[in-house]
């Protein structure tokens, strides 16, 4: 069986395909290729399709997880464990190979633990599949789906590039995909030689704050100005921000106000009330940050936190817009 788990990812077609052609070829007669509708939702569920090469022949080096779709994916509670391995256990499973990035590897690897004690005779295999590049080690050169989305990114990135050039009157401030690290801001960078490509890891490093990287990249602005070149490229990763002291902080205890608001009863969604309800829970420095912060990013740092890692939602947060508006 395959489930796709966590975000699109560019390739993770191919792992269907791929197990498809190998179990023609080395499966032997009546072996066939179960595919889990919806993620894990299609696991817990026992929802899956039969996956032929006729069914996965248009999706070859197709985009996206469309063929079965996905959900918000965790295998995280004994109930999941449990509807995994009845699952499995029905369909008769000899193995199951889950598609994601790392926290749905890290799933994987817990499931696989849970098979082992309890005699559950289907092996279980993580494909590590993620645009961020954010899953690595020794036995990994590279995740599926990275190096396709940095070209693609490179490409875009790139044609900003050649209008901002030729129309020598725009800054663009670009926000990069890639959630919490640096790379494919990196890796996009290298392609396109940007004015300024900012990468957290290195902010992070020197201490920077939120006034210090303003303060940078006024200065490069200016710097250009004073050759008559008032147009560039700022790269931005998604994850900036957390890599900035006082805000990371501030993230830190908005969710633990969050989850305090959660316990005592409190599920309002008025967004002016949940500000307001949060804010006598931070410390006096991280109250000033966020009461400091325009209207939109205050709201965006409040949203809901990620069911997979419990953290703000990073692609909601327009880091870009900040830091334009700042500048200028």
């Amino acid at each position: 069986g395959v489930v796709f788990c966590g975000r699109q990812c560019p390739g993770a077609h191919n792992v269907a395909v791929g197990l498809t052609h190998f179990l023609q070829r080395r499966g032997g007669e009546g072996a066939k290729l179960l595919g889990f509708l919806d993620g894990t939702r299609g696991l817990f569920g026992g929802r899956a399709v039969e996956l032929g090469a006729d069914e996965v022949a248009p999706y070859l080096n197709g985009g996206g997880m469309d063929l079965l779709g996905r959900s918000a994916d965790v295998i995280r509670t004994a109930e999941h464990y449990e509807l995994a391995e009845a699952t499995c256990r029905r369909c008769g499973l000899s193995g199951l190979v889950l598609v994601g990035g790392p926290v749905s590897n890290s799933d994987t690897a817990l499931l696989a633990e849970h098979f082992k004690q309890r005699g559950v005779p289907t092996r279980v295999i993580g494909v590590p599949a993620t645009i961020d590049g954010d899953l690595y080690c020794n036995s990994i050169e590279a995740s599926i789906g990275f190096d396709t989305a940095t070209r693609v990114y490179a490409s875009l990135v790139g044609n900003l590039a050649t209008d901002a050039a030729s129309a020598r009157k725009h800054w663009y401030f670009i926000r990069m995909m890639g959630r919490t690290p640096s790379h494919l801001t990196l890796g996009c960078a290298n392609l396109t030689q940007p004015n300024i490509a900012l990468v957290g890891e290195e902010l992070e490093a020197r201490r920077m704050t939120l006034c210090d990287i303003v303060g940078e990249l006024a200065d490069a602005v200016e710097a250009r100005a004073s050759e008559g070149k008032h147009f560039g490229v700022v790269l931005i990763p998604e994850g900036l921000i957390e890599y900035v002291p006082q805000v990371n902080a501030l993230l830190s205890e908005i969710s633990a106000a969050l989850k305090y608001r959660q316990r005592m009863g409190d599920t309002s969604t008025d967004r002016y009330k949940v500000y307001t309800a949060i804010l006598p829970l931070l410390t006096p420095p991280s109250a000033a940050l966020l009461a400091s912060l325009p209207p939109y990013i205050r709201r965006q740092l409040m949203l809901e936190r990620q069911a997979s890692d419990d953290k703000a939602q990073l692609s909601q947060i327009e880091t870009e817009r900040l830091l334009a508006e700042l500048v200028r």
